[in-house]
């Protein structure tokens, strides 16, 4: 079955915003839901058919099969990343109002102090892998991860770098067998959130 990776586009947002929140939803709940069930989805839909945010389609890339999407996968700098902050804060306070809008902010600036920090200057960060159920165990994510690091490369980065929770031993497991390695494990300071191990790989 051939696959190819593009870049994503706003319209991929309905089947690419429940990918996303595959690869972290204990934090999407916590920061982003604010007690409504099946919130989060509709916002990160929401926020990804934008040009700017954290979430946006410009930072990610798809695969598809069959003109379906089955993969997602964002890559960040440190800049680009610090170059999202304004923006994503005015889509969240947009898009759930103020009070809902201002917890979620603060809930998310002191997950990414704590918990999952903003990349290094020297790292080029991978996030919000997801795979579809029925294409898991079929190198999909190998093969995204392979593509990102000649992103890496062509722009001059030696090191890949990423977070992984705890409870996700079979992420971790696909990452190391892609020479990661654990260089800092980050306690959870919620319950309702996993303890995080930051992983880096060389180039």
């Amino acid at each position: 079955m051939p696959f190819h990776i593009r870049a994503a586009k706003a319209h991929d947002a309905q089947v690419v915003a429940p990918l996303i929140y595959s690869s972290g939803p204990k934090a999407f709940e916590f920061i982003f839901s604010n007690g409504q069930p099946g919130a989060c989805i509709d916002f990160l839909q929401d926020a990804f058919k934008g040009k700017q945010g954290l979430f946006s389609n410009r930072h990610h890339f798809v695969m598809e099969s069959d003109n379906k999407v089955v993969a997602v996968i964002a890559n960040f700098t440190h800049a680009s990343m610090a170059n999202t902050q304004w923006s994503t804060a005015l889509h969240i306070l947009k898009y759930m109002g103020l009070f809902k809008g201002l917890r979620s902010m603060v809930r998310g600036l002191v997950f990414e102090k704590k918990l999952v920090k903003a990349p290094l200057k020297d790292c080029f960060y991978i996030a919000h892998v997801g795979v579809s159920g029925e294409f898991r165990s079929q190198g999909i994510g190998e093969r995204m991860i392979a593509f990102v690091q000649e992103q890496a490369k062509t722009q001059g980065f030696k090191k890949l770098a990423l977070d992984v929770s705890v409870i996700n031993p079979r992420a971790q497991s696909l990452y190391e067998r892609l020479n990661f390695k654990v260089m800092k494990e980050n306690p959870s300071y919620r319950p309702e959130l996993d303890h995080h191990r930051y992983m880096e790989a060389c180039l």
